[in-house]
């Protein structure tokens, strides 16, 4: 069995991979300490990460509708959503943080 992703889904998760060492690893120390300023209020970096993240995370937003069916429905929903989409599966790269 070739497990391999696609073509396509590894040019994203590269696209991912890069954005995430462009804009979010730069960033961690500001986010937390923006927290603790005010852990009430959205960090202003995640606003501006999140304007900044199309097209790249959108493709990764995994939205399942758990409203209607049995719990087993949404089950197959779900497992159907994180198959057509590896980037939201993807671990993280963390000796590339270092």
């Amino acid at each position: 069995m070739d497990f391999q992703h696609s073509p396509k889904a590894q040019a994203l998760l590269e696209k991912l991979r890069s954005f995430m060492a462009e804009h979010v690893y730069p960033n961690e120390k500001l986010y937390y300490d923006q927290v603790a300023a005010d852990r009430w209020e959205m960090p202003a970096i995640l606003g501006e990460l999140m304007e900044s993240r199309h097209p790249i995370y959108a493709q990764a937003d995994v939205v399942v509708d758990s409203s209607d069916g049995s719990p087993e429905a949404t089950v197959v929903r779900a497992l159907a959503a994180l198959a057509a989409c590896p980037l939201a599966t993807m671990p993280p790269d963390v000796e590339d943080r270092e």
